[in-house]
């Protein structure tokens, strides 16, 4: 299930990498565009504490990334943790 569910991630990000207005729009926009995306696809894990924006001054590009652990309990006190990263870079203004 947590590839399966990072695979919608991908393709949540690569949607909102399409939006017209990405180079302008702010942390909070960009994650009203993807929960309304995780919605509809179920996607449960990533937070909004998870989505980073930086602004790369040498190569002119927002950089977004959503990097989030998924933890599944296997016995007692023993968890499984898998960490996902799904990057993109978009021109900035």
């Amino acid at each position: 299930p947590a590839y399966n569910e990072f695979f919608s991630v991908q393709s949540s990000m690569k949607g909102l990498a399409e939006e017209e207005r990405i180079s302008t729009m702010t942390r909070k926009e960009m994650w009203a565009g993807l929960y309304k995306r995780f919605d509809i696809n179920g996607i449960s894990t990533p937070t909004y504490d998870d989505l980073y924006v930086e602004y790369n001054r040498e190569t002119k590009m927002r950089e977004i990334s959503l990097y989030y652990e998924y933890r599944v309990p296997m016995f007692g006190n023993i968890d499984a943790i898998v960490t996902f990263d799904a990057p993109i870079e978009v021109p900035g203004n």
